[in-house]
């Protein structure tokens, strides 16, 4: 019966009946993929790998870190390709002190009454303004000549919910062996996307 502990509160494992029964389904307590506000690679991402480390059988667990790699490449490659919809990050907007609240702002300059408050989820994307290279959000809506920060998502998102997984189960430096530097660059969004 797998299990992976990763902290107090947060772990995952496969579900049996005490008598041996049960389906075996892979089930999680306190990681990304169940969290509201994780944007869609993550969770994507978080859910193939659990499913490639405890569903798989044994016997083909060998090729699995081949997959893992796939999975993590194909996450990194939604966030250097500008893959908008799978970065969105929703969180709920408290105050002025949220990394959020300049997109808040900026929404009910645009939309008055209708514009997101307090307690309302507001979604986001992290992404550079001007070149300065500083993590900054933008909503979603208002992309067109931005740049999604590629390396704020490989570093900030990614690295400590899969790469988390990751290293415990696979042994430390996972993430960096698999990851092998690349997909670290801006890439701007398509105004055609």
């Amino acid at each position: 019966h797998p299990m992976v502990l990763l902290a107090k509160k947060r772990y995952c494992g496969r579900a049996y009946l005490p008598d041996g029964g049960g389906d075996g389904a892979v089930r999680t307590v306190g990681m990304e993929l169940n969290q509201r506000g994780t944007c869609r690679a993550v969770r994507d991402a978080q859910r193939r790998v659990l499913d490639l480390l405890l569903v798989t059988p044994a016997a083909a667990r060998a090729s699995s870190r081949n997959e893992v790699a796939r999975v993590v490449r194909d996450m990194v490659a939604a966030a250097t390709n500008g893959v908008v919809d799978r970065l969105i990050v929703s969180n709920e907007w408290k105050d002025r002190d949220t990394g959020h609240h300049g997109v808040v702002v900026r929404r009910r300059r645009k939309e008055g009454g209708t514009a997101p408050r307090r307690g309302d989820r507001v979604p986001y994307v992290f992404v550079v303004h001007d070149g300065t290279g500083a993590p900054t959000v933008e909503d979603p809506d208002r992309l067109r000549g931005f740049r999604v920060n590629a390396p704020y998502y490989v570093s900030k998102v990614f690295k400590p919910s899969v790469g988390r997984l990751l290293d415990t189960v696979l042994g430390p430096s996972t993430w960096e062996n698999l990851l092998g530097g690349g997909g670290e660059r801006e890439i701007l969004v398509d105004p055609t996307s």
